[in-house]
């Protein structure tokens, strides 16, 4: 379970790998106009990790990301993203929101497929790919 802040959420997790013994997911994520590109430790250990962990990362999601995305650094856990506000998309009809959504989830699924490229190079072992 996220935290949410008092909105609902979406993450829909592309891929896992595996890197330095550990297990790390990329994803997708909706909350209050907000979509974003996520990589963080995958399961239950994602309370437990470490800003540190997701240090190797950052600048490639920083190479990758368009220019109208901004970059999330890690805080307090092992998590790295990306995102991009989507002004009054909360606003439209059910039906459409679903359509716009889809439209803009299937366009960071683009940017997901460069990301795990670039990972893969780092000698990275994915699964569900």
């Amino acid at each position: 379970m996220y935290k949410t802040h008092g909105h609902w959420i979406v993450q829909v997790d592309f891929a896992y790998f595996k890197y330095n013994k550990k297990f790390y997911s990329i994803g997708f994520q909706y909350q209050d106009e907000t979509c974003k590109i996520n990589c963080m430790e995958a399961g239950e250990l994602y309370w437990l990790s470490n800003p540190e962990d997701i240090y190797d990362f950052i600048d490639i999601f920083k190479k990758i990301a368009p220019m109208d995305y901004r970059l999330n650094r890690p805080k307090t856990r092992c998590y790295v993203s990306i995102s991009k506000k989507y002004q009054g998309i909360s606003n439209l009809s059910d039906d459409e929101f679903s359509k716009e959504l889809y439209s803009i989830m299937m366009g960071a699924k683009n940017i997901i497929d460069k990301l795990i490229n670039v990972i893969k190079q780092k000698g990275c072992l994915f699964y569900c790919v």
